[in-house]
């Protein structure tokens, strides 16, 4: 594992495990890549069927907190939200 693709989660007895983060979809065990296809059509469908009911979809841009309406545009509710 290299040390800037790793972070910690913590088992239910207090230890904390390292965890590396694959990052390229091509490493991912096929069953991960089903499911996270899956959740990434859900997903989309999720926001065109709010959008199609004029309803806006909030999401997060880098740091920024995003708004997005129905009518195309968007609006910063808060920046710089994560560290």
């Amino acid at each position: 594992m290299t040390e800037e693709r790793i972070t910690h989660t913590r088992r239910a007895d207090g230890t904390l495990v390292p965890v590396e983060y694959i990052t390229d979809e091509t490493q991912w065990p096929e069953d991960i890549r089903d499911l996270a296809n899956a959740a990434r059509e859900a997903s989309r469908a999720a926001i065109a069927r709010l959008l199609s009911k004029g309803i806006p979809v909030v999401y997060v841009v880098g740091k920024d907190l995003i708004r997005h309406y129905p009518d195309g545009h968007d609006e910063i509710i808060k920046k710089d939200l994560l560290p």
